[in-house]
């Protein structure tokens, strides 16, 4: 991916204006898209004034909304074809952008950053390669310590100066869930209590972990903490929290 540096002195490169338009781009899945928190707070820490937006698909966009980083959310369907497609490059092909983040790395991001205007383009590795290995072939190119999700999305904008901070994904809940979890939580325990929150699912069965480890986990944490176990899922992910409960 191209790009128009502006750091002849060898420093971080200026976007040329205190009030930049950034787009970011991060289509799925909902923990991929969490993980992104760490880096659009970075990039709003690097630019307080810029207009941030963050082009992912609709039924990921909760995880977004509401994080004060986030200027704004560009949604696109689940299933979104060229046709759609079009529509949303044709809509942003309008506007200034300054900076283009990929951080997907997948055939229709990259040919949405070919089409869009913007001076500056970046595209964080995936090292399809490595995962590959890793997740078919179980060998690990990856070292002893592998930079985590977020440093890995990071590393596209260090030129930039863009650098993540100590502190964890954000996630940020408005009233009505807190409302909604409250309501559920008290259902099944009364009074105040802590939890630990399992989430077993993942969107490729090959990249999940045994329903067995979960459960050892988590139960060894319930027991040392004193804390409630919550299994966490969607529609496709009960069957595995079913095998998961067993163990508890």
């Amino acid at each position: 991916m191209t790009e128009n540096p502006k750091n002849k002195g060898g420093g971080a490169i200026d976007l040329g204006r205190d009030k930049p338009l950034i787009l970011v781009v991060r289509f799925s899945s909902i923990g991929d898209v969490l993980l992104t928190t760490p880096v659009l707070r970075a990039i709003k820490t690097r630019w307080p004034g810029a207009h941030l937006a963050l082009l992912t698909k609709e039924r990921f966009a909760s995880v977004i909304e509401g994080n004060p980083h986030v200027d704004e959310i560009v949604k696109v369907g689940d299933k979104a074809d060229a046709a759609e497609m079009r529509i949303v490059a044709s809509k942003l092909l309008k506007r200034p952008w300054d900076l283009f983040v990929d951080l997907h790395g997948s055939i229709r991001s990259r040919l949405l950053g070919r089409v869009v205007n913007a001076p500056h383009k970046v595209r964080y590795s995936n090292l399809r390669f490595r995962r590959t290995l890793m997740i078919y072939g179980r060998l690990n190119l990856y070292g002893s310590q592998p930079p985590s999700v977020p440093e890995r999305y990071a590393a596209c904008l260090s030129k930039f100066g863009v650098e993540l901070d100590n502190n964890p994904c954000e996630l940020h809940l408005n009233q009505k869930d807190r409302d909604e979890a409250d309501s559920l939580l008290d259902g099944q325990w009364p009074g105040a209590a802590k939890y630990v929150a399992v989430a077993p699912g993942a969107a490729w069965p090959i990249k999940r972990w045994q329903a067995a480890g979960f459960a050892e986990a988590a139960k060894k944490i319930s027991e040392q903490k004193k804390w409630k176990v919550l299994l966490l899922g969607g529609l496709g992910g009960a069957e595995k929290c079913a095998q998961e409960a067993v163990g508890l």
